[in-house]
């Protein structure tokens, strides 16, 4: 079998049911690599909506580490963000929402009580109440809420990076699981959604989430991709079809290591 026939059974595969193949996720290397999530009506997040955010991640670096970020080049524009604040920062090691409006006013909102760990896996959540209310979340753990009544969109017309700032840096170094953006907040708790979600493992199904029905887009970071031209692509696996694409990302980057 050639390396082109092997690589077409391998993107056959994992976007298949086999189980073992479905294990996958995506390594990124601290430096140049992330994931583009083109600018669609989908990731339009507002104050005055409901929304949440997740992301399965396993952490391998200390450094300024983003998860999912809508900046512009020049940070002149609203935007909203998810990361992790590097080692020594003011937020050291903490899970961080940042939002900016299109007027610049910002909030930036750590999860005070709860340190990101530097190995194994963990679902990374922010919601808004669409009233003000912002919480993030770690491992279905509160880090906290704070209320911010902005007067502005939070919106724009930028596209979305899994793993580095919209405007360049901050590159995480580690793994991306699923991602998901609900238009609703999850419930958290026992027997919650959020808790469903994190039970569901880094590399579940989440269009089997009982929140599904509620996804503006989804991404399985390793099943399902396709790797072809040098470049990995990532069908949105929600009810819309916007696939994301790889910068900088070659074809080990994909691994097979996901655990619950």
């Amino acid at each position: 079998m050639s390396q082109a026939q092997l690589q077409q059974y391998i993107n056959t595969m994992a976007g298949s049911n086999v189980g073992f193949l479905k294990q996958f996720s995506m390594l990124l290397d601290d430096n140049d690599e992330y994931i583009r999530i083109p600018n669609n009506a989908q990731i339009n997040l507002d104050h005055n909506q409901a929304w949440t955010l997740t992301a399965r991640v396993k952490r391998t670096s200390n450094n300024d580490d983003v998860i999912m970020s809508r900046r512009n080049t020049g940070v002149t524009q609203a935007f909203f963000e998810m990361r992790v604040q590097p080692s020594g920062g003011g937020f050291s090691d903490r899970l961080v929402l940042q939002i900016r409006d299109s007027s610049g006013a910002q909030i930036t909102f750590n999860s005070t009580s709860t340190i990101v760990p530097g190995s194994g896996w963990h679902l990374a959540a922010a919601t808004c109440n669409g009233a003000g209310l912002y919480e993030v979340l770690l491992d279905d753990i509160s880090g906290g809420t704070i209320n911010n009544v902005f007067a502005n969109t939070i919106t724009s017309n930028n596209d979305l990076d899994i793993g580095q700032f919209d405007a360049g840096g901050g590159n995480w170094g580690g793994n991306i699981g699923t991602i998901g953006i609900f238009n609703k907040v999850l419930t958290t708790g026992v027997s919650s959604e959020m808790e469903e979600l994190l039970n569901g493992g880094a590399d579940g199904d989440i269009t089997a989430h009982s929140a599904a029905g509620n996804l503006l887009s989804a991404y399985a970071m390793g099943g399902g991709a396709v790797f072809g031209g040098g470049v990995w692509t990532f069908p949105d696996i929600s009810a819309f079809n916007t696939n994301a694409l790889s910068v900088n990302m070659e074809l080990a980057d994909r691994v097979i290591d996901v655990a619950a």
